[in-house]
Parts: C-alpha cells; structure tokens; sequence
C-alpha cells in the first residue's frame, strides 16, 4: 500500500515538473519571438501560455500576458491580434467578480465586437459568441444577448448540420425574449425553428428547456399542446443521467399532475425532483416543490403536513429572497383556508402585502388587496371590503394597459397564426397547381427542345452538304483553270521553242557549205538556249505536277546552301555573260538548312532564272543570308526591271502571264508558283519586295539545318 502511494506521489511530482518544464519552454520561446520581431508567433505561443494559466487558475498572470500580448502588437495589423483581445476582455469579465455588474457587461459586450471585424474562421466566432451570450444573459443584458444571438443564427445557419444545439439554444432565448416583449407572434415562429433544430441536437438539458418554454408560449397564447410539450420535455429529462434539467421537467410534469388531480402520481414526481434539488443544494426549485407537496397535502386533508411545510417556508424566504417565494403567504391561504379564521386569513394576507411591497410587485400587491376585499366580505365587514377594493382596483388600473396590450399582442398572434395556417394550405394548393402547369410545360418545352435540336441536327447537315459542294464546285473551277493554262503552256511554250527549232538542220547546212561560222555559231547558241529552256520548262512541269498530286518526293537532310547556289550560278553563268549581267554570292559556305536537296535547288533556279531574264546589261544579282531563331533566309536581290505592286499582289497565282525578259525570253508564269509550293512543302516560306524601274529581292528560308540550332 505504501509502494502504492509513493508511485502516485512520484507520478504527480513527475507531472507537475513536465507541465512546469512546459510553462518554462513556451515563456522562452514567447520572449525569443518577440525580439525578433516574430509577432504571429508570439501571439500564437501568447495564447498557448494564457491557456496553461487558466488550467492553473492562475488568473492574475493569465490577465498579465493578456495584457503583454497586446501592449507589444499594439501598433501591429497582426492576423491573431483581435483573438488575443477577445480573450483578453472576456476572461477578464468571467474572473474579475469584484467589478461592477455594468463593467463586467460592458467588457463582455466589447469582447463579442471585436469579433465583429476580426478574420477569425467562423467556427471561432460561433462558438466564442455562444459563451459570450450565456453570460450576458446570465447577468441580465438580455438585450445585448440578443443582439448577438441574431448574429450567430446568421453564421451558424449556414450549415445548421454542423451547429444544431447552437441553432436551437439561441432560437430559444430569442423566442422568450419576444415573448417577455410581448411579441407572441413572432415567438411562435422562433420557437418553432427551435424545435426543428433541436432534431439533429445532442445536448439533452437545453431540450428540456425549449419544450417546457414551448409549453408556456402556448399557455400564454391559449394555444393547445402545452400539455404534451411538458411531457415530452419529461421524457427527454429521463433519457439519460439525473441532472438539473431532469429535475425541472420533473417538477414540470408534477404540476400537471396536480392540474389532473392524479395527486399520488404528482406526489412521487415532487419528491424525486426535491431529492435532486437537496443534493445540489437549489433552495429555489426546493421552494416550488415544497409548494406543490402543500397543495397535494391539502387536497388529501393533511393540514398538519401543510403547516409543517409552510412554517418552513416562510423561515426561508424572509431569510433570502427567492422567486418562487413571491406569493408565499397568498398561497398558504390558498393552500390551508378551511382551518383558517377571517382573521387569521387578513393577518396572513398582510403579511404578503409587505412581503410584495418590499420587492415593488404590483401585480401581487393588486391581487392580495382583491383577497383582503373578498375575505372582509365574507365576514361581513362591508365598509373594509369596499375600501380593500378600492386599492385594489387602484392597483389594477395601473396595469390595465399593460394587461391590454398584451391581450391585444396575443389575440394579434392567434390572428397570424390563423392566417399563417391560411396563407399556407393556399401556398400548397397554388404549388401543386404550379408543379402540374410545370410539368406540363416542361412536356412542351422537351418536345420543341428535341424539334429544335433535330432541326439544328439536320440544318447543319445540310449546311455541312452545301458548304462540301460548293467547296468541290471551287476546286473544280480551281482545277478546270489549271488545266487550261496546263494545256496552254503544253500547247504554246512548249509547242514555239519546238517549232523554233525546225529548218535549224537546213540553215546549217546552207551555212556549213558556205563556210560561214559566224552565223553557224549564233545558231548553235541559239539551238542550246532554247533546249536549255525547254529543259527547264520540263523540269518545271513534272514537278509541278507531282506537288498536284501530292507525290514529289520529300527527303529532308542538312543541304549546304552556298553550294546549291554556286551550282545554279554555273547553269547561267553563259546567259548571264551573254546579257553582260554580274552574279554574285554572298551566302557563306558554312550555311546549311535543313530541307529536300532537290527541292533547295528547284526553288534556286527559278528565282536565279527569273532574276537574270529581268536584268539588262550592266545590272547585278547577289545571293545573301542571315539567321532568325530556327529559321535560314536567303536574299536574291538584282537591279532590273521590277514589277507594279498590282503584279506583286497577284504573283504566285497561275492566273498571271508571263512578262517576256530583258532579251525577248518568254516565261510561262509556273515557276513562281512551283517555288512556293516546295517551299511549303519544305515548311518554308517566301517574301518579295519590287518597286518598277528599280529591280526585285526575293527571300526564302527553309528550317535551320540540326547541327546550327
């Protein structure tokens, strides 16, 4: 047993060292944070502290870093500031009691507006609010706990799954809030949403209390249910352990008994509630029970028991104010007046006159007056019974108007209710309407939106078709054009440098035989430039024809440009020296592009061979290159004839004829488009500047050869 306590001994020894080693490390690492200036973790570790000191109850020092926290982030937007404040003046207004009630509630209330402009989450706010609200309420500013339960039904509606006993509590208070001012319509409605609440809540005890606060809202409306309100809230009370709430709808549900005249029944509710009420020490509630056993102990003839009761009762409350000991005196006549004289009732009713008097109860003190009226009388001491009367009614009229407007407010509520009830049979016969018209309308709408989209189905078909044919009539037009100017070339530049040729056996022969090789050698030149031509014009059109049908062949490698260039250069170089034009090349020899050999060298020689048919004696053409990104341009520039902006516009169209060179050379108009076909091919790409009289300058580029890039 020994070895027992010194185990537990050490275990709490051991325990208070690590919650002191706790403490410890949290001071340091506040003070370290605060002199680096760290001020969101100092407030973090701030509140961490507060809360060890409020295990501890050491609320001084939980005040102490309240107040720390906020003198060093004064100055300091710091996100967890408005937390820290908050808690500061709400622990400030639960734990210093030696304030005045005034300031205590004015710290509350200035806690719950801090939350106001804070961004804290709104779990926070809920849930801080909630605290904030009990106390308020607890103290009396039912009206600044209020204000706040309209502010947390505002957050926590929005997911009442998640705060159902919240929802429930602050429907509650409000509804007997309206209730006190009166407002019973709108009670009723309050009270209502807290009962749907209560559904999903958990916590039993503030269900007791909604369902026997919904029995006296409904009392007080003359409304029916009250009955079954109070034995729900009964049940609810048994469902788990004893408690206060248990207690409450307990003694509830006795008085009900009593109502029914089921008195052994309401005298085992009595006792079991007082037995609880004694445990705790809830001399209030033990005062009402006492009552209720008085009535029961009358009805059954016991006015010994009754005496015993009373003389008890009355020792308490003169001794301590309670509520519930308000009519004590008036209901002990009430209780015992068979075994009372005249006078002893009059002593005992003025006894109550002072007791109400102290406490400034006029409705108590109009009542008791009535009962020393009608006791007179029927003692038949007339003249004391009318001037009894007299005070009374004195009294009464005082409260006439409140007693009149409150019976207005209730009647006005049961007209609401009644119209409610109205209003929503009607709103239910109108939504069945509507939910029929709508599902007959939404019938229609199905049928024309299944119309519209079989119509939409079939019209972008038939778009689709006549788009696809007059796509197909275009190409055919497109290719009827080509074929034309096909037949054309076949039959007119292909068909003259043929027939050029004819007779140029015989004229050789005159010209052999005559021995004249002057002549002899310009037909001869003559006879290699026209096959040159023709050659050419071959070329063009096979590979024209091969790009139509999509068959030219495409073998991409590394082409070094400066040599396709030279090799073409040497193809007209004897034209060229023929017409006395200069050709230069400035396309470095390390230059290469990434594209089909042949392709490189077809687009060259028709660009080289439309430059050298515009350029006259004396003109220059020189090749030229530069780098862009992945991209190699090469530049043909001469100094010829140019071209209109009209040409420049339409160049690379079959639709245009040839112009005839500097020299009479004859073109057929293929060539350009041939270049910027393979160029395409080649991903490539061409742009052409041209001003007439002052000459052309052709550029392309093709892909940046792999090795550059």
């Amino acid at each position: 047993m020994k070895k027992c306590g010194l185990f537990l001994l050490l275990f709490i020894v051991g325990f208070s060292l690590f919650g002191q080693n706790k403490k410890d490390s949290i001071i340091q690492a506040r003070k370290e944070a605060l002199a680096q200036n760290e001020l969101g973790d100092y407030v973090k570790l701030t509140l961490e502290l507060a809360t060890i000191h409020s295990q501890n109850a050491e609320i001084d020092n939980l005040l102490l870093v309240f107040e720390e926290g906020l003198a060093a982030t004064k100055n300091n937007p710091i996100k967890d500031r408005p937390r820290l404040l908050f808690n500061y003046l709400f622990q400030k207004s639960f734990y210093k009691t030696n304030l005045p009630l005034e300031d205590r509630i004015t710290l509350m209330d200035s806690a719950a507006q801090v939350l106001l402009t804070s961004h804290d989450s709104e779990d926070f706010k809920i849930r801080s609010w909630f605290y904030v609200q009990g106390s308020l309420a607890h103290n009396g500013a039912i009206e600044k706990a209020n204000r706040l339960h309209r502010e947390i039904i505002k957050l926590a509606s929005k997911k009442p799954d998640v705060y159902p006993d919240v929802l429930m509590e602050c429907y509650r208070h409000r509804a007997v809030y309206e209730m006190n001012r009166r407002q019973y319509s709108e009670a009723l409605s309050l009270m209502r949403s807290a009962i749907e609440s209560s559904k999903d809540a958990k916590n039993a005890g503030p269900k007791v209390s909604l369902f026997l606060d919904n029995a006296m809202l409904l009392r007080t409306m003359g409304m029916k249910g009250a009955d079954e309100s109070i034995q729900r809230a009964y049940d609810i009370g048994q469902e788990g352990e004893p408690d206060f709430y248990t207690a409450i709808s307990t003694m509830a549900l006795a008085e009900e008994k009593i109502k029914r005249e089921a008195y052994d029944d309401a005298m085992k509710l009595f006792l079991d509630a007082r037995k609880y009420f004694e445990g705790i020490n809830e001399v209030n509630s033990t005062v009402t029970v006492d009552v209720g056993l008085a009535k029961i102990y009358a009805k059954q003839g016991k006015f010994e028991k009754v005496e015993a009761l009373y003389d008890s009762l009355f020792i308490i409350c003169n001794q301590r104010y309670f509520t519930e000991c308000r009519n004590i005196y008036s209901d002990y006549v009430d209780v015992n007046g068979e075994n009372l004289s005249f006078q002893q009732k009059d002593s005992i009713y003025q006894l109550q006159i002072i007791f109400s008097k102290k406490r400034e109860e006029v409705k108590n003190l109009a009542e008791v007056w009535s009962l020393r009226s009608d006791n007179a009388y029927q003692a038949g001491d007339y003249k004391k019974a009318i001037d009894f009367a007299r005070i009374s009614t004195t009294l009464n009229d005082s409260l006439n108007i409140g007693e009149l407007q409150s019976k207005v407010a209730r009647e006005q509520a049961l007209q609401d209710v009644d119209r409610f009830q109205y209003e929503k049979e009607r709103a239910e016969l109108q939504s069945k309407v509507l939910e029929q018209q709508n599902q007959l309308f939404f019938s229609i709408l199905i049928g024309l939106m299944s119309l519209f989209v079989l119509g939409a189905y079939f019209y972008r078909r038939l778009s689709a078709s006549k788009r696809k044919i007059s796509n197909q009539k275009l190409e055919l037009e497109q290719l009827n054009e080509t074929k034309d100017k096909f037949f054309g070339i076949i039959a007119h530049d292909i068909r003259s440098p043929i027939a050029a040729l004819g007779g140029i056996g015989e004229q050789m022969d005159f010209y052999l035989k005559k021995g004249d090789e002057k002549k002899l050698n310009r037909l001869t030149q003559r006879v290699d430039n026209t096959s040159n031509r023709l050659s050419r014009l071959l070329d063009n059109l096979l590979n024209w024809a091969l790009l139509q049908k999509g068959t030219i062949p495409y073998h991409p490698e590394n082409v070094p440009l400066s040599n396709v260039i030279e090799e073409n250069i040497a193809l007209f170089s004897p034209l060229a020296t023929t017409k006395e034009v200069v050709i230069e090349n400035y396309v470095p020899k390390e230059t290469f592009a990434y594209t089909d050999n042949s392709a490189a060298s077809t687009v060259v020689r028709n660009l080289l061979n439309n430059a050298v048919k515009f350029t006259s004696k004396g003109d220059t053409i020189s090749f030229s290159s530069r780098e862009e990104k992945d991209k190699i341009w090469v530049s043909i520039k001469d100094t010829g004839t140019g071209m209109s902006e009209k040409k420049l516009n339409a160049l690379f169209g079959l639709e245009v004829k040839s112009k005839k060179g500097t020299a009479g050379e004859k073109g057929t108009g293929l060539g350009l488009v041939l270049v910027k076909e393979l160029l395409e091919l080649n991903k490539g790409g061409i742009e052409v500047k041209s001003k007439e009289g002052q000459g052309s300058e052709f550029s392309f580029y093709f892909p940046k050869s792999k090795n550059n890039i």
